[in-house]
């Protein structure tokens, strides 16, 4: 789904967490339209979680976020695809440029 409010993206969940864990913590919070657990590189784990309605996944934001998880202070908050997302930071890189400094 492409609504953002709808997605929700769960940060630093327990290693080895899959998607019978993940579904498992959050079948009691309403109709879950899909459950993705994904390992970065970085060996970090997260999932995302889709919902029929945007009411249902604020309120699971609200609940569950902080929450501890084994070993793991989970994180919650709406998933935004990856052009949505507010930039940061900008690297310009200047080659063979002459200035003086005062």
């Amino acid at each position: 789904r492409n609504d953002p409010s709808l997605n929700l993206i769960i940060k630093n969940l327990p290693e080895k967490f899959g998607s019978y864990d993940l579904w498992n913590l959050f079948k009691s919070t309403g109709t879950i339209s899909c459950v993705v657990p994904l390992n970065k590189e970085t060996g970090k784990l997260y999932g995302l979680l889709g919902y029929l309605n945007s009411e249902t996944a604020e309120e699971v934001k609200k609940k569950y976020n902080g929450r501890q998880i084994k070993e793991n202070k989970i994180e919650i908050e709406n998933y935004k695809n990856q052009g949505d997302r507010e930039k940061l930071f900008t690297n310009i890189f200047i080659q063979g440029m002459k200035f003086k400094v005062p």
